[in-house]
């Protein structure tokens, strides 16, 4: 990795300095910057020639001096090789060989490299990538792109995959490539060239994310600005719906904090950060997702006494028997504290036997479910002989944390590790209690009657260990207390049963006061009044729950179905020595039977099991009883069947996603039509599952949602399952783009993501049988054709003219970005010099236009549109004088004409005997095909091994004989069809079937149905057929009021022709109008044909106005 990594100054070096910025700071010159560490310099003009395009063939160059072997490669003779028969200078010649031996190129062909092309921005992403270690990626060129933008080297360069590069944007690569960290390091790639990059001057949160499900990451620009470390890592300071925070811990860059609980796969959250530092409060919004599996960063020997073990993120419930000493597993205790997986011998005072063993560690869970795999590591276990050291204690409110400088062992840690005495007192008070919060940082909590004195206190620690027995020297150190104002405040809230509700607070809370059943009232909405009205006595218990953070309140009856509540909650306090008062709060929510709950998808894996997919969490206790679930078996009109009447030993399983539920029936033996689901499955939000039977069949991918996000730039579609790969991009249709098939489609978090379309699509469509997967699509899934209009999330936007005439009338014209409901358009103000005139609903609309027209304005400056997020102002300027070429219909020619005809498709008569010189069927059987209507007496015979069944020879396999069949290239169809009597052979006779000629499988012989020796088919009955008119005309200019589906009427010779229009060209000026059916007949079509006159065209626009366009000629236009 090394020789790879110091090659990278070659690359910089030979682009020279140029100018970029990075994010979220101040602009930096890196150009100086990378000139003052002597790695950048000009060629002799110093011209930089920034603007110029890198060629393909010195991107070879560059990659021999990344991959330290351009000496080898300017020197590299291969027979054969290089096979490019495009290279115009020799001295490229044995670079390409070397790049080709080695498989780091590939060519347009065999015999094109593209010598004298461009490089493009995935071929130099690929370098990068391989500078970085990603050499399988690099390698991976349908996903390489998509690596290189995740890793941020692709920041600040808007290109796409395929498109050229100029060396100004290959500098900027290259610049953020220093950024990025190595792969499988926490090093980046400038901290393995030695080279400090430049530190950002502001401090702020670049980013809140959850790449796991028990961690929030907060990015900090510029850690190094924090002003007050303890404030950083006080777990009090952070609140957050996903849970409650019980560690925080600042390396590098980065805040990473530990929730007592885990997130949900994809779930959408909260977090509040208070009290740390003005540039970093606030509240910011994150989702949880984690695409990863785990994997062992470190192993690390703590002593005799103790292994850690360190993961790239937590893990779930790693046990002994995940750990293997020599290849044996070793009688242990497994501690684990976020990341870390201590392991210690189970006897107290016990120790690993000194010297080299191999650790094995095995395959450990993440909270996704992602498993790790298994890994050897060689460790030596020594003896430390370094006594703990306490590197820094924290007193806040009652509790004391302690920091020491090394791991300490948790079979030393107890209660009389401190005790506090006030500054010059005498006694000292031991701690109540402890809680390790991680290997190295252990909290202390003191109880009311022992409360630490304020402003500071005397802190001791003493008896505290190392992992090979031995103890710190006692420690004596005097520390202000920290005393917390800060309120507690309800961050999440949910429905636990039709009685119970739980409440979720940012802190730890009184007991007392939680149980006071007065601080919380329950009020029901009347709707007859408007108001809500307090339910007296409605509050039976409140208590608290599996944390001091959690209060579940229990009501004295269940909710009503349908009714609307608001649950007001006050006088809660903390338990902090100040015992801080929440602020007045209340909850409101709706509870019963709701549309909104619902199965989306349901996944029929095999008779044994069944998952079904619910739109909404639902209520574990009840998702997870079988009395719930009813089985009908063979058909919707079967009898219900309960689990237990289909196997031994059911079982139900929700997920830990809240939504998915897993019935398993082992030992079902019978085809499940569908499940029955009661009135009992309960959403958390208080939503009933109305009686619901869902047949198994109907399952299918769909679209719930397509929004195009607020920049226009891309659109997220989601579907009632997570997706796992995505269509084809010519399965997708984007209707309202510009281009039409210019636009990339990708995964991202389960769902699809649209970028780099023009215009602005209204509406997704999805063909049918596309290549898109989700998660639990196992055959089951139907993908059917799926459509959804685009919701427009940019921000409201407008263009505005305003044109005062001589006559002193004022036209005010009003351009949208997007369509807007009549509601938005009546909040839309309109004001003329500051006195309004009405909403923009009061305006003529056309499409996203909106005119209005004033009389009496003289004098009028400006005007002003204000509402739904617009506020623009505009100067009233002159009107425009009307364009001089006046919308005339110039000509007129029919495109399609109009007709309607008969057509017939005749019956065939087609006879199939079988040699029966056998008396089975065997290799020497022939089948015979003596005649077929319509052709010659024929006799072609099918070989009987052809089409025999490859499990039963006595058997004839119809899907193989309708095959052969149809090779004998007569005209006739065969084809395998199932129905009630079985798997039969029909040769196609007419069109609706009735003169079909069937044949049916026999174990020794194959006879006639419906027709002896295959009787004579009748003609079908003739079909008629339309063929829809349309008419194009000629514009001198084409108005702009014309739009596609206007109805337009047409009088001339034929006198009333109606139609609408089909298709305008604006450029070609020609609108195409496609005539309706007959009023009378609606087989036919209404005509008109060469040489009727044309005498006028009416349209009706939008608001019903009908509108007479002139011709170019009094006496009309004539029909060609």
């Amino acid at each position: 990795m090394k020789r790879k990594l110091s090659l990278l100054l070659a690359v910089v070096m030979i682009l020279g300095s140029f100018s970029m910025a990075f994010a979220a700071e101040e602009e930096v010159n890196p150009a100086k910057f990378l000139e003052k560490e002597g790695i950048l310099v000009g060629n002799e003009s110093g011209d930089l020639m920034l603007d110029e395009p890198l060629l393909r063939r010195d991107a070879v160059v560059i990659l021999s001096r990344l991959m330290k072997a351009e000496d080898e490669a300017k020197n590299f003779k291969e027979e054969g090789l290089p096979t490019f028969k495009d290279i115009t200078d020799k001295y490229y010649t044995p670079y390409l060989a070397w790049a080709q031996s080695n498989k780091y190129i590939k060519g347009h062909t065999e015999e094109k490299f593209g010598f004298n092309d461009n490089l493009t921005t995935k071929e130099f992403a690929a370098v990068l990538l391989r500078a970085l270690g990603y050499l399988e990626e690099a390698d991976d060129w349908e996903e390489l792109f998509i690596k290189a933008k995740d890793l941020g080297i692709l920041e600040g360069v808007e290109k796409e995959a395929d498109t050229k590069l100029v060396r100004r944007e290959v500098a900027q690569m290259i610049y953020n490539a220093l950024g990025v960290k190595m792969k499988d390091s926490d090093k980046t790639l400038a901290e393995f060239l030695g080279i400090e990059m430049p530190e950002p001057s502001v401090l702020e949160i670049e980013e809140v994310k959850a790449e796991n499900l028990k961690e929030i990451t907060v990015v900090l620009s510029n850690a190094k600005l924090v002003k007050n470390e303890i404030a950083i890592e006080d777990a009090d300071n952070y609140r957050t719906n996903a849970g409650k925070v019980v560690d925080v811990r600042l390396i590098d860059n980065e805040l990473r904090l530990l929730l007592d609980g885990e997130m949900k796969q994809g779930k959408k959250y909260d977090l509040s950060i208070k009290d740390v530092q003005k540039e970093l409060d606030g509240k910011y919004e994150f989702v949880a997702y984690d695409n990863e599996a785990p994997k062992v960063e470190e192993v690390r020997v703590l002593g005799t006494q103790g292994i850690r073990v360190t993961m790239s993120e937590p893990v779930k419930n790693p046990h002994e028997k995940d750990f293997r000493l020599d290849g044996k597993n070793f009688v242990m205790r497994v501690r684990n504290y976020g990341r870390d997986i201590t392991l210690i011998p189970y006897r107290e005072n016990g120790k690993f036997e000194e010297g080299e063993h191999e650790l094995t560690v095995g395959q450990l869970t993440d909270y996704a479910g992602f498993k790790s795999k298994e890994e050897k590591f060689d460790i030596n276990i020594v003896e430390d002989t370094t006594k703990p050291v306490v590197k820094r204690i924290i007193a806040k409110n009652n509790s004391v944390v302690v920091e020491f400088e090394q791991e300490v062992h948790p079979d030393s840690i107890n209660k009389t590790n401190v005790s506090w005495t006030q500054v010059r007192g005498r006694k000292a008070t031991e701690a109540d209690g402890y809680e390790i919060l991680s290997g190295n940082r252990v909290k202390y909590t003191f109880g009311k009657a022992k409360e630490l004195p304020k402003p500071e206190v005397e802190i001791t620690v003493k008896g505290v260990k190392n992992y090979s027995g031995y103890e710190m020297d006692p420690h004596t150190e005097v520390v202000p207390l920290t005393l917390d104002f800060s309120r507690p405040e309800i961050v999440d809230w949910k429905l636990l049963d039709d009685d119970v509700m739980k409440l979720v607070f940012s802190k730890d809370l009184d007991k007392k006061t939680v149980e006071d059943t007065s601080n919380y009232v329950l009020n029901k909405y009347n709707e007859s009044k408007e108001t809500y009205e307090e339910i007296r006595y409605a509050v039976k218990s409140a208590k608290l729950g599996d944390a001091n953070n959690i209060v579940l309140i229990e009501f004295s009856e269940p909710f009503v179905q349908g009714g609307k509540y608001r649950l007001d909650v006050s006088g809660l306090r903390d338990d902090t020595t100040l015992r801080n008062s929440m602020i007045d709060d209340e909850i409101f929510f709706t509870y019963g039977i709701g549309e909104n709950l619902d199965v989306t998808a349901v996944v029929k894996r095999d008779k044994e099991q069944i998952i079904l997919l619910f739109n909404k969490d639902l209520v574990r206790r009840e998702a997870e009883e079988l009395r719930n679930y009813e089985f009908r078996v063979d058909n919707k009109d079967g009898k219900l069947l309960r689990a237990e009447d289909l196997s031994r030993e059911p079982s139900v399983i929700l997920y830990g996603d809240g939504r998915t539920v897993e019935i398993n029936l082992p030992g079902n033996e019978r085809d499940i039509h569908s499940v029955v689901l009661g009135l009992n499955i309960t959403s958390l939000d208080g939503n009933r599952m109305e009686d619901r039977e869902v047949v198994l069949k109907e399952s299918r991918l769909s679209i719930t949602s397509a929004v195009l996000s607020k920049d226009g730039k891309t659109i997220t579609v989601s579907f009632n399952q997570e997706i796992t790969k995505a269509p084809e991009k010519d399965e997708v249709t984007l209707e309202g783009a510009e281009k039409a098939s210019d636009f990339k489609v990708d995964v991202v978090r389960g769902k699809l993501e649209i970028t780099g379309f023009t215009g602005v699509p209204t509406k997704v469509e999805i063909k049918a049988g596309s290549s898109i997967e989700s998660k639990y699509e196992n055959g089951s899934i139907t993908k059917k054709a799926m459509s959804k209009n685009i919701t427009d999330e940019r921000a409201l936007d407008a263009e505005i003219e305003a044109k005062l005439d001589a006559d002193n009338e004022l036209t005010i014209k009003v351009t949208l970005n997007k369509t807007i409901t009549a509601s938005q358009e009546d909040k839309i103000d309109v004001l003329v010099d500051g006195n309004l005139i009405g909403t923009l609903g009061s305006f003529t609309r056309a499409g996203k236009e909106y005119t209005l027209e004033l009389s009496n304005q003289a004098g009028a400056k400006k005007v002003r549109v204000v509402g739904e997020g617009l506020d623009e102002t505009v100067e009233v300027g002159p009107a425009v004088p009307p364009a001089p070429v006046e919308p005339k219909i110039s000509s007129a020619k029919i495109v399609t004409a109009g007709q309607d005809y008969e057509a017939g498709v005749q019956a065939v008569q087609a006879e199939l005997t079988i040699d029966t010189t056998t008396t089975t069927l065997d290799n020497n059987t022939n089948i015979e095909i003596t005649s077929i209507e319509g052709s010659k007496s024929i006799s072609d015979t099918i070989d009987i091994s052809d089409v025999l069944d490859d499990n039963d020879p006595t058997k004839i396999d119809l899907n193989k004989l309708a095959t052969a069949i149809d090779n004998l290239g007569l005209d006739i169809t065969a084809e395998v069809v199932t129905d009630t009597s079985g798997t039969n052979l029909v040769l196609k006779g007419s069109e609706d079937g009735t003169n079909n000629i069937k044949f049916e499988q026999s174990t020794t012989s194959l006879t006639t149905v419906n027709g002896t020796n295959g009787t004579e088919g009748k003609p079908a009955v003739p079909e008629k057929q339309l063929i829809q008119q349309e008419i194009e005309f000629g514009f001198t200019a084409v108005p702009g009021m014309l739009e596609i589906g206007q109805k337009v009427t047409i009088n001339g010779t034929s006198s009333g022709v109606t139609g609408e229009i089909k298709s305008i060209d604006r450029t070609n000026k020609t609108v195409v109008v496609k005539l309706d059916k007959d009023l009378n007949d609606s087989t036919k079509v209404q005509k008109l044909a060469v040489g009727d006159t044309i005498n006028s065209f009416e349209v009706t626009t939008e608001g019903s106005i009908t509108v007479t366009i002139p011709f170019a000629t009094a006496t009309g236009v004539t029909l060609q």
